[in-house]
């Protein structure tokens, strides 16, 4: 249960970052599944903050897949947030 979780927090946040970012793209659904696992592997003590996972998987970009790698590269920082707050 913990798992689904935190898979769905994560999910929604890596959605929903773009929207924290004037002139981002929203990332793709392929792009989001790339760093499911990475995120839960390396970065699980920053869920649900969209912004520290993002930070967190930059870090640790040598660790992590070439598809999460590649995702994150090709996408904008999203803006720093505190968790509960609005977008």
């Amino acid at each position: 249960m913990r798992s689904f979780v935190l898979t769905t927090a994560f999910g929604l946040a890596l959605l929903l970052a773009p929207a924290a970012v004037p002139g981002a793209h929203a990332q793709s659904a392929q792009d989001q599944q790339a760093c499911q696992f990475d995120a839960q592997q390396f970065c699980q003590e920053a869920i649900p903050d969209h912004g520290k996972v993002y930070r967190c998987l930059k870090r640790n970009a040598r660790k992590i897949s070439p598809a999460c790698r590649a995702a994150i590269s090709k996408s904008k920082a999203p803006r720093r947030n505190r968790p509960g707050t609005p977008y």
